[in-house]
């Protein structure tokens, strides 16, 4: 798998509980992550911030932003968290895909939700299209 190092945008499905965005039980997840220096760390997460250290491997240095259901979810991580996390919830790359092939994985998203998505995502992520 082949990933940003510095910057990535992905969906996956959540099967958590109370979810009714679908009748399945699955609701669309968007997942984002941006390599981050330590004072761009300390403004976005003012409360949570932890000095990511000088361990490049080990390095918490990115963002990374949950949506799902109307809620955003803000952490720090490493760059081999995030390679875990796109591969053990099976993310598909939404800036890098196009609409057909995204919504093969994720059947019930609509061409409108994706659109949306990835326009989000180019915002946040600061990519110009």
């Amino acid at each position: 798998m082949v990933i940003n190092n510095e910057k990535g945008a992905y969906m996956y499905y959540d099967d958590g509980d109370n979810n009714e965005n679908n009748e399945n039980g699955k609701t669309h997840v968007l997942y984002l992550y941006l390599k981050l220096t330590k004072s761009e760390l300390k403004r976005a997460l003012p409360l949570s911030y932890v000095d990511p250290g000088e361990d490049s491997q080990n390095s918490k240095n990115y963002f990374n932003a949950i949506f799902v259901n109307g809620r955003d979810y803000l952490g720090q991580t490493t760059l081999k968290e995030v390679i875990t996390n796109i591969k053990d919830k099976n993310m598909v790359n939404i800036l890098t895909n196009d609409y057909e092939k995204v919504s093969l994985k994720l059947p019930n998203l609509t061409q409108e939700y994706f659109n949306n998505q990835v326009h989000f995502s180019q915002e946040q992520l600061e990519i110009n299209e």
